[in-house]
């Protein structure tokens, strides 16, 4: 991997097109390590000339701008040069997870109608021909491109150099990818991101890393916006080196920090949590890393006071699909208190409101969390009504998810407005009610739903995971819970379990602790 001259921080440089760095670091630093992918290692000029070759291949099939291209890939060079190639062509590119089964590859084909599809032919055991070849008689309109063992490496195609192929006109405002949501609370939406959205993402988080270059660990799925923003977003503008790994693994990460592969690592907690927890784990771990950041979900206080002292920049972060990006840090040195119960400050560059409706609420009431800007999502494919229920009449996004302003300017949530319950005429927040259960010493985590009740209309089933050496009884929670919480906000039930089932990013899923609570 070459060195880059740790100078003072100069922030990239902003270009049209997401795809346009790569351009740009293939004339600039041609010799600078890419992509990292098993015993693979691509050079900016070698991912130039690859993502030059796939673009050919497109063109030949006749994708232009505006047509829709899907992989279904693990996080790899394919993924990498797939995307790369497609948004080259001003069309928009979609990912696909080795782990969703027919109907859900179905779903998202017929949604976006794709005019060629790049596939995985095995995987994990898994044969994806069957699949791919049902899919092109019911579907019939895409061109299907069978991804080997040697992945985008096997693709036969025109030879199509640079100086041949055609570009059609492609505006920074187009749309690059569509990230469809994880659909736990119903069909899943594809969000439009544009090149304009991705790239502005990419130097916000530059401004608040301030890092002369960026490596990092992409193992995230390439149908999530941490694999296509956080990850590769923030390298590719920077000129960075992404290290791909197929699937997490604690140890292969552990692995690849030790290398020297990574200066920046992003997890969401569940990963810390099983990284901290590997044998292989030390206190020199993270010693390469100059910035770890967490976000979707909170980390437990104990994990949070041992990175504090391991790590010299540490943050909780928050942001969503539909911005591209991270739209809020806690700052430098922020204390244990801040990283466990708020997401941190707003960026500047994305402004942020907590509203009723369109009326702005200030510190200690809870509301909506907003945020305002062309960076947005450009909208949801082929869904008009969604995209403009997802605004305010005064051009807002509204997140969907409730939270607060604190006295200290930190931004604390309190759960989704589609969590939020009424008990007894009462609004109740779940996340108010987690976090004042995980300050209980023999509690590692916990999550809260609400069931229907005749008398209250809804009440609070508490899912608690106490520290394995604990002894804990849902009478002592809730003995613990009237000390610190209003009657109507403590939970009617309390379930000790020694883990909490997860969504494949590893958030909770709070879909199935509701189904269990209710039939319980």
């Amino acid at each position: 991997m070459i060195e880059r001259d740790p100078a003072a921080y100069e922030p990239p440089c902003r270009l049209r097109l997401l795809s346009d760095y790569v351009d740009l670091y293939a004339a600039t630093t041609p010799d600078a390590v890419a992509v990292i992918d098993g015993d693979r290692q691509l050079t900016y000029a070698e991912l130039a000339a690859e993502v030059e070759r796939i673009r050919g291949i497109l063109a030949s099939l006749g994708i232009t701008r505006g047509d829709r291209v899907a992989t279904l890939a693990t996080p790899s060079w394919s993924y990498y040069v797939t995307m790369l190639a497609t948004i080259g062509l001003g069309a928009i590119w979609v990912g696909l997870n080795p782990r969703y089964r027919y109907d859900e590859i179905a779903f998202i084909a017929r949604d976006c109608s794709p005019k060629a599809i790049f596939f995985l032919t095995k995987f994990e055991g898994r044969d994806y021909r069957p699949d791919f070849e049902r899919l092109a008689r019911e579907i019939g309109w895409a061109h299907l491109i069978a991804l080997g063992t040697n992945g985008v490496g096997d693709i036969e195609g025109p030879a199509v150099g640079a100086s041949t192929t055609e570009r059609p006109a492609v505006e920074t405002m187009d749309a690059a990818v569509v990230v469809y949501t994880s659909g736990s609370s119903g069909r899943p939406k594809g969000a439009l991101l544009s090149h304009h959205g991705l790239i502005y993402g990419a130097l916000a988080q530059h401004n608040r890393w301030r890092l002369p270059t960026v490596n990092q660990i992409c193992f995230w799925p390439i149908n999530h916006v941490g694999c296509v923003g956080d990850l590769s977003a923030t390298t590719l503008v920077i000129g960075g080196t992404l290290t791909f790994q197929p699937r997490f693994d604690p140890k292969a990460v552990l692995d690849a920090i030790a290398g020297g592969r990574a200066n920046v690592f992003l997890a969401v907690p569940t990963m810390l949590q099983l990284i901290m927890n590997d044998p292989a784990f030390t206190d020199e771990s993270f010693a390469p890393i100059a910035f770890l950041v967490w976000g979707g979900a909170a980390l437990p206080r104990p994990y949070i006071e041992r990175l504090v002292a391991l790590c010299p920049r540490v943050a909780t972060i928050y942001g969503m699909t539909e911005a591209a990006a991270n739209t809020t840090y806690s700052d430098e040195g922020a204390d244990v208190d801040v990283l466990f119960e708020s997401v941190g400050k707003p960026l500047p560059e994305f402004p942020t409101r907590i509203a009723d409706g369109e009326r702005v609420l200030g510190p200690g009431e809870p509301g909506e969390i907003q945020h305002f800007g062309d960076y947005l999502t450009l909208g949801y494919f082929n869904q008009p009504e969604a995209t403009r229920d997802a605004f305010t009449g005064d051009g807002w996004y509204r997140t969907g998810d409730v939270g607060f302003w604190r006295r200290d300017g930190n931004i604390q949530l309190v759960g989704r407005m589609k969590e939020m319950f009424k008990s007894g005429g009462y609004n109740v927040y779940p996340r108010e009610i987690e976090l004042a259960i995980e300050q209980h010493p023999a509690i590692v985590m916990a999550a809260v739903v609400s069931v229907p009740d005749p008398l209250y209309q809804e009440v609070g089933v508490a899912f608690v995971v106490p520290k394995s050496d604990e002894p804990l009884t849902a009478e002592a929670l809730r003995v613990y819970c009237r000390e610190r919480l209003a009657n109507y906000k403590v939970p009617k039930r309390f379930v000790i379990r020694s883990e909490l089932p997860r969504l494949p990013i590893g958030k909770i899923d709070k879909v199935s602790l509701r189904t269990e609570a209710m039939g319980s």
